[in-house]
């Protein structure tokens, strides 16, 4: 599992995401669950069916959404956190001039996802490859660039989660 990191300015007073009403928001686009769907739910809480930012810009990733918020085109985002703790890592220069808000409900994290036409043998294989990555110790450096810790095997119907938080923002607004 996993959550994004509501990123603002550093030296932004805002406190809370009420503090947020009537700014500029960056998103990823709408298909994306960690720089769209868990924020716009978060807003959907509170926002009363109302308009809650005068202006949202799809940016077509996560990079790209920090990016606008320290150029100030946009006031806050969504960053999933494994994203936002590599642009720490490796763009130091932008998140230092951000700082997390709030991190947003956790979801499961991304699949490895493979072919429907992919069999039962070769999807049991590719299952035995990952794990022998996940257990090598002469990829634990390639792991840990990565950012990587662990694989799991988990249910399609784990990831109804993201579907329900989906319909719940919409239900609210």
């Amino acid at each position: 599992n996993y959550s994004s990191a509501v990123v603002v300015r550093d030296g932004d007073t805002a406190a809370s995401l009420e503090d947020l009403r009537g700014r500029r928001c960056a998103f990823n686009n709408v298909d994306s669950q960690s720089g769209y769907n868990v924020l716009r739910l978060a807003v959907a809480r509170i926002a009363q069916s109302d308009t809650f930012f005068s202006e949202v810009v799809e940016t077509g990733g996560h990079l790209a959404s920090l990016t606008a918020v320290v150029q100030g085109r946009a006031d806050v985002a969504a960053i999933d956190c494994v994203g936002f703790a590599a642009m720490r890592k490796y763009r130091p220069e932008l998140t230092q001039r951000v700082r997390a808000l709030f991190f947003t409900d956790s979801a499961p994290g991304l699949p490895f996802i493979t072919s429907r036409s992919t069999s039962s043998v070769e999807l049991e294989l590719m299952r035995k490859a990952l794990s022998t990555v996940f257990k090598s110790h002469s990829l634990e450096t390639t792991r840990t660039t990565l950012l990587l810790k662990n694989v799991e095997i988990v249910s399609r119907d784990t990831y109804t989660l993201l579907t329900e938080m989906e319909t719940q923002a919409v239900a609210l607004g």
